[in-house]
């Protein structure tokens, strides 16, 4: 019998920062089942009775190939475009009103695939679980974004859409983890189970 099944839920696990706000669309993999928490739980109880520290590192490894999984699946099912779209910069003529239409300067352009090319496995530092979604780039979000350049700060708003100006939901996230859940908790188990074996072995115990 495996030791993470013998071993109960008891003592705590290291938290998130309580000023830590994932993106919108950002998806905890720890969350996705009640199972990978509970899974998460005997591991770090089995850690704390052999007096070895179950760290965030540690923690977040479990987690990493369940998170690909889940990145790989949000990326197959990504919308993707025919055409290469394009942001402006619009200059106001006074206060909350816009220039109009083909007075702005083209500040960025997007390749087909932009959005599923910036789904990534989000490491936080002040968060003790990996999380997928759509990457920005927030220190230069200008220029051309093809190849392995991609800026996903739209995502929300495919997933959700905008009826105020007439954009329709395109979930493509949700519908992602539903067919993904099965497998990423199946990956995370394994993982776990396979962090605990190390450390008996490291410490000799059968």
């Amino acid at each position: 019998m495996s030791v993470i099944k013998r071993i109960g839920s008891r003592g705590r696990m290291p938290g998130n920062s309580s000023k830590f706000k994932p993106g919108i669309l950002d998806v905890n993999v720890a969350k996705i089942s009640p199972e990978i928490e509970a899974e998460l739980r005997k591991v770090h109880q089995v850690f704390n009775e052999l007096g070895q520290e179950f760290t965030t590192k540690e923690r977040k490894k479990i987690l990493r190939k369940g998170a690909e999984i889940l990145r790989d699946e949000i990326r197959t099912q990504a919308p993707v475009s025919e055409r290469v779209h394009y942001r402006y910069s619009t200059p106001k003529l006074v206060k909350n009103i816009r220039a109009p239409k083909g007075k702005g300067v083209r500040v960025a352009s997007y390749e087909p695939g932009n959005l599923s090319r910036s789904i990534k496995v989000l490491n936080y530092k002040r968060s003790k679980d990996l999380f997928v979604g759509p990457k920005k780039a927030k220190r230069n979000p200008q220029g051309n974004f093809a190849g392995r350049r991609a800026d996903g700060y739209y995502a929300h708003w495919v997933e959700y859409g905008v009826p105020s100006r007439g954009i329709p939901a395109t979930p493509f996230v949700r519908p992602a983890v539903a067919a993904a859940k099965g497998a990423v908790k199946d990956a995370v188990v394994q993982e776990a189970r396979k962090a605990v074996d190390q450390l008996l072995k490291k410490r000799g115990i059968k």
